[in-house]
């Protein structure tokens, strides 16, 4: 049996520096932190994708009982103003219309947004994935969770289906410079083909003995944003109108 969990960056190729994550992860500006508190006062953090200098695409998974929370570009902190999480989503089914908008109180203050992603031809395409949060290696799995680092690598997308993209990492076939998959930290980041925002981090499929690891065996599932590209426009039409 295999068992979804969401992802709360990401494992990296055991033969690859760390430092060539990291140092990838700071061309994806676009991709910041999100921090805040759920209703019973304990904290998380996730990930998320700016869209527009005042709105972020992100997980809906991460709202789930929240009370309070902040996104974090560079070293700005700005408040969240609203949420909107898809019409269709439900926290107990696990990689179904993962997907959020928030208009965030100021200016993220970027020079560049990223497109969406609107053709279908996301399979077998080279992709770069990007967040914060635990990292390890394939071999080792996650090992830490609290450096609060953005890293970003590369990987091929696996296979699709009509709401989600799935990749996994490679040992030596079809591996990629910069190998690499998402983990807890990187849920509402961004997958990105090209320039183009594609997927948005939902969670990781493991088997039991291995839940929650990222390791070789993993596949990871990431909402497709293609499929959204319409409620995307007229969600941040909403939220703009709203501020």
């Amino acid at each position: 049996m295999i068992y979804g969990t969401l992802s709360f960056p990401g494992t990296i190729d055991p033969s690859t520096p760390d430092e060539k994550y990291i140092e990838y992860g700071s061309k994806f500006p676009y991709v910041g932190q999100i921090i805040g508190r759920k209703h019973d006062d304990t904290q998380y953090s996730g990930s998320v994708v700016a869209y527009k200098s005042n709105i972020i695409i992100t997980a809906a998974h991460i709202f789930h009982n929240n009370k309070t929370s902040f996104v974090i570009f560079n070293t700005k902190l700005l408040p969240i103003k609203k949420i909107v999480v898809h019409k269709d989503y439900d926290y107990e089914k696990f990689g179904k219309h993962d997907i959020a908008m928030c208009l965030v109180s100021g200016d993220i203050g970027l020079d560049w947004y990223p497109n969406i992603y609107k053709n279908d031809r996301e399979n077998g395409s080279i992709c770069s994935l990007a967040g914060y949060g635990a990292t390890g290696t394939f071999i080792t799995g996650i090992i830490s969770n609290k450096e609060n680092k953005k890293r970003a690598g590369s990987n091929i997308i696996d296979a699709v289906n009509e709401y989600l993209l799935f990749c996994s990492p490679s040992v030596k076939t079809d591996k990629t410079q910069l190998e690499f998959i998402i983990a807890r930290g990187d849920s509402g980041g961004g997958l990105f083909i090209g320039n183009d925002l594609a997927g948005i981090h939902s969670g990781v499929v493991e088997d039991k003995p291995n839940e929650g690891k990222s390791k070789y065996g993993a596949v990871t599932v990431h909402t497709r944003v293609s499929v959204y590209k319409d409620w995307i426009v007229d969600t941040a039409l909403q939220l703009t109108n709203d501020k």
